[in-house]
């Protein structure tokens, strides 16, 4: 159980678990790294050469490695960088329309969401000017080797398409008649040759490789106006980007708040998806199977508010899981879904995994079944001899399929998993 401690030394101990996931962006050092070594001017490095600089998924959605970069070009003390892969999946433009770059929602999303999920205050510090994607002249400047690449495994899982392996160019739609009609298209890269207006903007399965420019001249300014916070981090984390309101949220963005054992024995920040957002609050459930109990001690009618799991939750779990002044925070009890909310759920977030903690408790390895809030009587047939119905009492489950079943396993069960949710209010978080 976490001892009691005050708000100051909370937002601390949240800062140091937070930047314990960054690679190489500790105090008194360059962000910037190649082969392991600093890299804190132009001399540093050579055209061509790989470095590092941020982080973002990579395997998977939540596991976050530093961003391989190519240097492009340097001059005095700026240098280009291109990503060496294609770190992630999005369309062009979401709408067919006529659209520019600078007006593209890829555009929109580079300098929003991706900047401040993939670096840190100091690191966009760095940064002149907007992260950009390669121009059709520029991807023709390239040589081929540069010009072919692969989707990250994250990307891959978003909807990359690995046989044409295409990335687009940010020169603006034109437009291309096909049968009669005319569609709005971008240019793009495909395996290693440059095409013009060769896909519509609203094409999915397309990779982005970010570009930036690096400029060492601006380390020690003071990060104004970059849209990234630059006081300490708050309990509530998006990325690195501290959270003390609800319009910084939108439904399925993945966050950290409070910690418990996942991998190891010690406390690792608890990863959560946002499920639900209304005026001050926002809902949370577990990316992960964060332990395996059983829905109730023994096999008997019981509503959720009685069973033993809702009893565990807003006890043994609330008080190793949250400080004392994170659960003051909290709006409500510490709940699961019911079997509407979660079909509710895009079947991708239904399927989920257990950590090594909760196998350790018993969750089956091999596959994650967990535990529904609902709970029912139903009629089985006991598997003993001579053969005869005997009334069981069943929860419901999501299964590893994703499917959602009512009232179909038995609530003393062993090796079943447990997802919590909980609800923030940020106006308390905020104070």
């Amino acid at each position: 159980m976490k001892k009691q401690i005050s708000l100051c030394l909370a937002l601390l101990m949240c800062f140091g678990l937070l930047y314990a996931f960054i690679p190489d962006s500790r105090a008194g050092e360059s962000p910037i790294q190649k082969g392991g070594d600093e890299v804190s001017t132009t001399d540093d490095v050579k055209v061509n050469d790989i470095v590092t600089f941020g982080i973002y998924p990579f395997e998977t959605y939540n596991d976050f490695e530093p961003i391989e970069w190519i240097v492009l070009s340097k001059t005095g003390t700026r240098m280009t960088l291109l990503s060496r892969y294609m770190i992630d999946v999005r369309p062009y433009h979401k709408r067919d329309e006529a659209v520019n770059w600078q007006t593209s929602t890829l555009n929109a999303w580079l300098n929003d969401s991706f900047k401040k999920i993939a670096f840190t205050a100091e690191e966009l510090n760095l940064i002149h000017g907007d992260i950009t994607i390669p121009s059709v002249e520029e991807a023709k400047a390239l040589s081929r080797d540069k010009r072919a690449t692969t989707f990250t495994p994250y990307a891959l899982a978003q909807g990359g398409d690995s046989v044409r392996n295409i990335w687009w160019l940010r020169d603006g739609s034109q437009v291309r008649l096909y049968n009669g009609a005319e569609y709005n298209c971008a240019s793009v890269v495909q395996q290693d040759s440059v095409n013009q207006a060769a896909y519509l903007v609203t094409f999915n399965g397309k990779g982005v490789r970010p570009m930036i420019q690096i400029d060492f001249n601006q380390q020690n300014n003071v990060l104004s106006d970059a849209g990234y916070p630059s006081e300490e981090p708050g309990l509530l984390m998006k990325g690195r980007q501290a959270i003390t309101s609800v319009d910084q949220v939108k439904m399925y963005d993945e966050m950290t708040f409070g910690a418990y054992p996942q991998d190891g024995a010690d406390d690792e920040p608890i990863r959560w998806i946002v499920i639900g957002k209304y005026r001050n609050l926002i809902r949370l459930i577990s990316t992960v199977a964060l332990d395996s109990r059983p829905y109730h001690s023994t096999n008997q009618v019981v509503s959720w508010e009685s069973s033993s799991l809702y009893q565990w939750l807003n006890s043994t779990f609330k008080n190793a899981a949250f400080t004392s002044v994170e659960q003051a925070v909290l709006a409500e009890n510490i709940t699961l879904l019911n079997v509407e909310e979660a079909k509710a759920l895009p079947i991708e977030l239904r399927k989920t995994t257990s950590t090594k903690h909760a196998i350790d408790c018993g969750a089956d390895p091999q596959k994650c079944f967990w535990w529904l809030r609902d709970a029912m009587m139903h009629q089985v047939q006991e598997n003993t001899w001579p053969y005869q119905m005997v009334e069981a009492y069943c929860g419901s489950m999501v299964l590893d399929t994703g499917e959602v079943t009512k009232g179909s396993y038995q609530v003393d069960l062993e090796h079943k998993t447990i997802r919590p949710v909980i609800v923030i209010d940020m106006s308390l978080l905020s104070n």
